[in-house]
């Protein structure tokens, strides 16, 4: 079997329409009311890197209990304590950063099961993350909008998901104009409930 050199590549004919231009994530950052704060010191509430760095590690490790308890040791007697006084100033600081989609809290209830504790549903609404995703400026150039076919020689070549035939016969479902956004949703174990 001989192989071609000739490669060619079309983008499927009804996808890849653009509606304006919304801002991206940098731009909301310094539309916010806090930017002229940020542009002295872009760790503002936090008076320094280091000050910052110690209240995300805090915030990521340790319930509220054990950050106020940290913050009472007799090591601070002897040592400059952070500017934050408790965990409630900390994690009200932490709200004031920049931020992505919110985390959300539903109850859950089954009908005939009864529980001790309520159940919670610990959840980002899809679209959210779609918009901080796509508007992130970092992720700009590693994106792809368009389904394509690819050829090689007298045959397809397959190797991202837009070069496969379902990406072209779900994107040809769609109204003229319509984009499909293929998203992997997944699950971790981040403990979410780190902040109670």
């Amino acid at each position: 079997m001989s192989r071609s050199n000739d490669r060619t590549a079309q983008y499927h004919p009804t996808s890849g329409y653009t509606y304006g231009l919304g801002k991206n994530t940098l731009q909301r950052i310094q539309d916010d009311k806090y930017d002229e704060n940020r542009e002295m010191n872009m760790y503002w509430p936090f008076p320094s890197r280091g000050e910052w760095s110690l209240g995300k590690f805090l915030a990521e490790n340790f319930t509220q209990t054990q950050i106020n308890a940290f913050l009472k040791l007799a090591w601070f007697d002897d040592q400059p304590k952070p500017s934050f006084t408790s965990a409630r100033e900390l994690l009200d600081w932490m709200d004031i950063l920049p931020s992505g989609p919110k985390w959300q809290v539903t109850e859950l209830e089954v009908e005939g099961y009864k529980v001790e504790k309520k159940v919670e549903l610990i959840w980002r609404d899809g679209l959210e993350v779609v918009q901080s995703i796509f508007g992130n400026p970092i992720f700009a150039q590693n994106m792809s909008f368009d389904p394509i076919r690819v050829w090689e020689g007298n045959g397809p070549e397959y190797g991202e998901w837009f070069t496969a035939n379902e990406a072209h016969r779900i994107q040809s479902s769609l109204p003229v104009g319509s984009t499909i956004v293929p998203i992997i949703a997944a699950s971790d174990k981040t403990p979410v409930t780190r902040q109670t």
